[in-house]
């Protein structure tokens, strides 16, 4: 089992990820790999975080938010936030992906990206290991076995055409 930062983590994953995390992150994926976290990760998010993250004037920036400087604190290199998961890049190894909670969302993430300074409540926030059915491989898995591609990046066009009936010219 491989350890990156002392977490345990799944198989590695070594492409570029077809979501929508910002290029930088895309990148780094694509060189060194990407995996689910297996153990959870505890961030304690502080007062100075908050002022941190709004210094950065970073609404809606997943990459500059009061979770990713708590995060960078613990040694993370990077850390990109969404509204269910977390990627933390350590610096080396894979960028782990990580689950968030709906209490970080509702505590941290939407008052910060509505910019309301006073709801945001600071105080240990856990990122878990995704749940089975949220794992990389199982969302792998689920598309291969409907035949659509999460994560490819690639839309498909689907055309809608109408039979048109023309009426006979008199």
């Amino acid at each position: 089992m491989r350890k990156v930062n002392g977490i345990k983590v799944g198989k590695v994953t070594r492409r570029e990820p077809g979501n929508g995390l910002p290029p930088w992150v895309r990148q780094r994926a694509a060189t060194r790999g990407y995996a689910d976290a297996l153990e959870p990760l505890s961030l304690y998010v502080n007062e100075k975080d908050v002022r941190n993250a709004y210094d950065c004037v970073a609404q809606g920036n997943g990459a500059k938010c009061v979770m990713a400087q708590a995060g960078r604190r613990l040694g993370a290199e990077a850390v990109y936030f969404y509204r269910t998961t977390a990627w933390i890049d350590f610096g080396e190894g894979p960028i782990v992906r990580f689950q968030t909670t709906k209490s970080i969302y509702n505590n941290i993430i939407e008052p910060f990206d509505r910019g309301d300074f006073e709801a945001i409540a600071v105080g240990h926030y856990p990122l878990t290991p995704p749940a089975p059915s949220k794992t990389l491989e199982a969302e792998r898995a689920r598309s291969a076995k409907t035949g659509k591609r999460i994560n490819s990046g690639e839309r498909k066009i689907v055309s809608h055409t109408e039979r048109v009936v023309m009426a006979p010219h008199e």
